[in-house]
């Protein structure tokens, strides 16, 4: 069956949302490798893989220049960026100054219907985990999007929300790892945990350690996962040591 068989037709469903739907099957394809990090995207190509014509393609491709994982040049077009070492060290230590400062956010506004919607979330999830690994990506983050949502705060939100879309193809390869679902369920648990007993030093301490983690693991599954595509290992230059540890003190 073609890959893009079921894009295709969902992309048909709903024509009135069509751009954010072919945003979300780029992201969805960048995550699964199929469109690689640093290939060119061929617009015609593409759109006729995905039934619709360039214009909605283009105003996809166009949001996902804003989020930063796409890159357009003159008479060169469109393509999968790359990341070195020191940008993604840069993504995680804003991660890290806008999540903390959300924590305050959520701490002032937090009540029991959201701690209760969030167990909710939780429990949803930990009854589909042997979903496709897409989607445990996408239940991971509907947690995550709703705790931040927590600080009412829209605009620190959507930039969280920027900072993980430049992160999802990395973060795809974490939920590879073989431990990734006892520690993502043990992580949201101890989330809730202190989100409940309003304890804000052990909440930030919790964040800071879990996004410290996952910096540190990316160059090794980096490297794992092109094995066998050395040139793109190296467009990739993730050579540790990565992140400064003074970034998560």
């Amino acid at each position: 069956m073609d890959i893009f068989d079921d894009e295709r037709d969902d992309l048909k469903m709903k024509p009135q949302t069509l751009s954010g739907m072919v945003y979300d099957r780029l992201l969805d394809l960048i995550m699964s490798n199929v469109v690689s990090l640093d290939a060119k995207i061929n617009v015609d190509d593409l759109a006729k893989k995905f039934g619709v014509s360039k214009t909605p393609l283009r105003e996809a491709l166009k949001s996902l220049e804003k989020t930063g994982l796409v890159t357009f040049k003159p008479y060169s077009g469109y393509s999968i960026k790359t990341f070195t070492s020191r940008e993604i060290e840069e993504l995680y230590a804003i991660r890290v100054l806008l999540e903390t400062y959300a924590v305050q956010q959520i701490l002032e506004r937090v009540s029991e219907d959201h701690i209760g919607q969030l167990k909710k979330i939780q429990a949803y999830i930990e009854a589909h985990l042997d979903t496709p690994k897409i989607k445990l990506f996408k239940m991971n983050r509907g947690f995550h999007d709703y705790f931040y949502s927590i600080s009412d705060s829209p605009k620190l939100c959507e930039m969280i929300g920027l900072l993980w879309d430049n992160l999802s193809f990395f973060r795809m390869l974490l939920i590879q790892e073989e431990d990734y679902v006892e520690n993502m369920k043990s992580e949201h648990w101890e989330y809730i945990d202190a989100l409940e007993k309003r304890q804000e030093d052990r909440l930030k301490h919790l964040l800071v350690t879990n996004l410290k983690g996952h910096a540190e693991r990316i160059p090794r599954l980096v490297r794992e996962h092109y094995d066998d595509q050395p040139k793109r290992e190296e467009s990739v230059r993730l050579d540790p040591p990565m992140v400064s540890v003074a970034l998560f003190e």
